[in-house]
């Protein structure tokens, strides 16, 4: 919800807002009524502004399709403190730069195939979808692979999408085929 606030509002609002739920009565409550307490806030909160909480949901749920990795690859070697990294930067809170201010820049630089990987993924998992024709069964495939993206929400990262990436290499396999296949096709006819 603070991403939410500080990408509808600015950051500087939303960390007043999250000072305001994190107050001294809260601090006082045991370990089911806070969790309680911020359960109603948040959906309080989403209630409140209900379509532009989903849009920012579904835009970034996608998006962690696309993610490299970064988040897990600094917590594996225990250099995330939750306050770098992308969502950082697409929240404005950082520059861009700030990426490249440690010393694990080259393994910023092993996360770019990942990306243009990622990124072929999604574009050969696209092309299989519209493409070909599946049978009915394939669908409830289909749909529970956009159902883990839009599960994850907002912090959708790589590791949500790993038990996915089975189905997302069947798919690119599919759309590989079919392109190859149509591609066949048009130089027999010609």
């Amino acid at each position: 919800m603070f991403y939410f606030k500080s990408f509808t509002d600015s950051p500087k609002k939303a960390q007043v807002w999250l000072d305001s739920i994190y107050n001294g009565e809260y601090k006082k409550m045991d370990f089911q009524k806070q969790n309680e307490y911020l359960k109603q806030i948040g959906i309080s909160t989403i209630k409140d502004d209900f379509f532009r909480y989903t849009f920012y949901h579904v835009v970034n749920a996608f998006r962690g399709v696309l993610d490299p990795g970064r988040f897990d690859l600094m917590t594996f070697f225990k250099k995330e403190d939750g306050n770098q990294g992308f969502l950082e930067i697409l929240n404005g809170k950082k520059r861009f730069s700030s990426l490249f201010e440690n010393n694990f820049f080259v393994l910023y630089l092993l996360l770019i195939p990942v990306f243009l990987f990622a990124i072929l993924k999604v574009f050969l998992f696209s092309y299989a979808l519209i493409f070909n024709r599946y049978s009915f069964y394939l669908n409830y495939i289909i749909m529970l692979f956009f159902y883990c993206i839009l599960i994850t929400g907002p912090i959708n990262c790589s590791r949500f999408m790993m038990p996915l990436q089975g189905i997302i290499f069947v798919f690119c396999i599919v759309g590989i085929n079919s392109y190859y296949k149509k591609k066949n096709i048009n130089a027999s006819q010609n």
